[in-house]
């Protein structure tokens, strides 16, 4: 595991184009075992432990494995008891007191609690999976989960928290003292990649993928995330067998094939739900598989559009156990009775978000995304749905496109001196580059590049500008599509440089 403890903002920046050239491994970390989590420091249980990572990093699968770990004695030996709570279950989130995260069938749970309440949890590690995936009332307010993690509850227990980074923000300022330990999972090092790739495809890695990876920043970046690599090699196995050279170049596109290898499966599975030949594109589902796509691109917008977020579905809400596509997985849950239903959640939430998308893409108007967009940029829990909405609907509509302002002129008060102000956000970058679409490019590309002409004084703003148009796009497309660079090489060209490094934070650190 490779973590980073709170470095500072100056510490990191210099590594920033290191990761997007695939060089994560120079980014300023130290690798720690799994028994060092939640350890005792000079004899004495930590107070709080938080974990924070990207989606799809293996917060999830670190949680569970520490657990398993723990239950077979390999682990935290010290702990009388380890709780695990999934903040996204509904069970889990209707608890409004200590005695009722324990509810289970067994008899011997209200000893259990009150062993635990005497002595003020000591030893007692409760692990609260997914931050993020609880609702934002119960973040903020007084709830269980609030009083644990500011030990109002059982002073003595230690709490290790996971979540994605944007939630860590929720958090009490009370909390700062407490923090004992802060890890960031960064993912696969160069060396695991290629030893996962090894595991994945049995006959030799072709040549054929290495350079694919290799010639994409994009799919290079994404390859650190276990759970992008694990989508980019299947989809690179199933292009395989069916002789298809054709890679995606985006996280939509990436999704969009991942969608259809799970259909694809589910088709092989259950060929009678099949009614006519299917050419394996997403756009062009037959009837039968259609109905049930659509419905699950429902149940996803409804579930993360809710003022309550529902990541978990029962069967009410399905049409049947059978026709979920491969989209998601059955569970049991935890503090049911073992002979109810199941409960139904998507393989991942990243997937979720791609389907909700998909769903805003074909039910809601270009002038609802617009209002969509201005409305939830910035908000780090719409990040990757408005990620996958800008390359799903290319960003070819007019009203999409007023989401890009030009820049503008501004005038201090009482000063006749113009400042040039550049509108671009790190989101805007990603929407630019996500959507592909070279008239957007090439209109924000000649915008700039006008304005860097006519107000020379602007130039060190236009040209950071200007490389962010750069950065988020093909290259040879800009240059094919647009005027030559040669007319700013009278600026300083360090300055246009500065601006690609800029924009290509957001495609490493953020965690899309």
């Amino acid at each position: 595991m490779y973590i980073s403890k709170h470095l500072s903002r100056k510490k990191i920046e210099g590594s920033w184009s290191l990761i997007v050239e695939g060089k994560l491994d120079s980014f300023p970390r130290e690798r720690i075992t799994m028994d060092q989590i939640a350890s005792k420091v000079e004899g004495k249980f930590p107070k709080l432990v938080l974990i924070k990572g990207a989606p799809g990093v293996g917060k999830t699968t670190l949680s569970w494995e520490m657990c398993r770990r723990w239950a077979n004695g390999e682990l935290w030996t010290k702990y009388s008891l380890v709780v695990l709570l999934r903040l996204r279950d509904e069970d889990t989130q209707s608890a409004k007191h200590l005695t009722d995260l324990f509810q289970c069938e067994d008899a011997c749970v209200p000893s259990v609690v009150d062993a635990v309440t005497q002595n003020h949890g000591q030893g007692i590690l409760f692990i609260l999976e997914g931050l993020d995936e609880l609702p934002q009332s119960l973040r903020e307010k007084e709830s269980i989960f609030r009083k644990l993690i500011t030990g109002r509850v059982l002073p003595g227990s230690t709490v290790l928290v996971t979540t994605r980074p944007w939630a860590v923000c929720d958090l009490p300022p009370s909390c700062s003292s407490r923090i004992d330990q802060l890890i960031e999972i960064l993912g696969f090092s160069s060396k695991q990649i290629q030893e996962y790739i090894d595991l994945m495809i049995k006959d030799g890695v072709p040549t054929e993928l290495c350079e694919y990876i290799n010639s994409n920043p994009r799919i290079s970046s994404a390859m650190y995330n276990p759970l992008h690599a694990r989508i980019a090699v299947e989809v690179y196995i199933n292009s395989h067998e069916k002789k298809n050279s054709v890679f995606p170049n985006t996280t939509t596109e990436l999704y969009t094939k991942y969608s259809e290898v799970l259909i694809e499966r589910y088709v092989h599975d259950n060929p009678m739900h099949l009614e006519s030949g299917w050419n394996g594109e997403l756009s062009e589902l037959p009837s039968s598989l259609q109905l049930y796509f659509d419905k699950l691109c429902q149940i996803a917008y409804n579930g993360i559009t809710k003022e309550k977020q529902q990541l978990v579905f029962f069967k009410d809400n399905i049409l049947d156990a059978s026709t979920t596509l491969g989209f998601m997985n059955s569970v049991h849950p935890l503090h049911r009775p073992r002979n109810c239903s199941p409960s139904y959640n998507f393989l991942h939430l990243t997937l979720q978000e791609f389907l909700a998308a998909f769903y805003i893409c074909k039910n809601i108007t270009p002038r609802e995304q617009l209002i969509l967009f201005e409305t939830k940029a910035g908000d780090e829990s719409y990040k990757m749905i408005l990620l996958f909405l800008a390359g799903l609907t290319k960003l070819s509509d007019p009203w999409t496109q007023c989401v890009f302002p030009n820049p503008y002129m501004c005038y201090e008060e009482g000063s006749s001196k113009a400042e040039i102000k550049c509108t671009f956000s790190e989101d805007q970058i990603l929407w630019i580059y996500e959507s592909q679409n070279t008239q957007v490019m090439k209109y924000m590309y000649n915008n700039v590049l006008y304005e860097l002409r006519r107000n020379a004084s602007g130039r060190i703003e236009y040209l950071i500008a200007l490389g962010y148009i750069i950065a988020s796009a093909d290259f040879k497309v800009i240059l094919s599509n647009v005027s030559s660079l040669d007319e700013i090489d009278e600026f300083d060209t360090s300055t246009l440089v500065e601006g690609m490094k800029t924009c290509s934070q957001s495609f490493s650190l953020r965690g899309v």
